[in-house]
This record gives C-alpha cells, sequence and structure tokens, in this order.
C-alpha cells in the first residue's frame, strides 16, 4: 500500500524516503492485501492486473518526482492463494501490469509464495 498511500501507514514506511538510500525499491503488491472496494472491487484479489497497474503508476509518479533519485522499481508480486485462486493467468496478470506502466524501465519482477511452490506457466515467455 505504500505506491498508493501518503501516510506512513503505522508502520514507517513511505515509499519516498527509500528512494535515495536504494538502487531498487521493491514494493510488496499483493492485490490480497487491499481492503475491500479498493478501486471500487468488492475483492481487489480477483483484480491482480488492475490493482498491479494502479499500484505501479503510483510508485512510478512518485519516483518521477523524486528527482535526485537514481532508484529503480522492481516489485513483488502474489504467487499465492489469498483472497483469490491464483492461476497462470493472473500471476501473468501482474507481470504483464509492470511491464505495462514500467515500459521501458521496466526492471523485472519478483514472485512471493509462502510455501516456495511458484506458478511455472506463469513465467513462459517473460
Amino acid at each position: 500500500l505504500t505506491t498508493v498511500d501518503f501516510d506512513d501507514l503505522g508502520i514507517g514506511q513511505v515509499i519516498e524516503d527509500s528512494f535515495s538510500s536504494f538502487d531498487y525499491v521493491c514494493p510488496m503488491i499483493y492485490p490480497s492485501h487491499y481492503s475491500d472496494w479498493f478501486l471500487g472491487y468488492q475483492n481487489p484479489a480477483e483484480h491482480p492486473y488492475e490493482v498491479v497497474e494502479d499500484s505501479m503508476k503510483g510508485a512510478l509518479s512518485r519516483l518521477m518526482a523524486a528527482t535526485s533519485s537514481q532508484s529503480q522499481l522492481r516489485p513483488w508480486l502474489q504467487d499465492f492463494d489469498l483472497g483469490a485462486d491464483y492461476d497462470a493467468e493472473m500471476v501473468k496478470a501482474q507481470i504483464n501490469a509492470v511491464k505495462n506502466v514500467m515500459g521501458d524501465d521496466f526492471n523485472g519482477f519478483m514472485l512471493w509464495s509462502p510455501r516456495n511452490i511458484y506458478t511455472k506457466e506463469a513465467l513462459e515467455g517473460n
């Protein structure tokens, strides 16, 4: 949520504060962690492309405003079932959202699965 909220979320994380200190900033953009009705979706976990797209647009906008930063964005994406069953299509949707928002500035992504089991089909062609 640090990409879309402007306070520290009660956890001391303000994304702008990290840009000057790190080569890569890696926000955890897990659609399952967004509150009900985020972007008008009752269950944001069921809309991975839209949630990741909005979050990456927010992060990129804030990075661009930090004019002295050389930091780059490389998000963590959801590859686990929480709020929805995350199959290859849903994982690919998140990857595509990052690629589409970042364009020529695309620097990859990382997937997270607490079970350390990943959807290999989502990585085909990426």
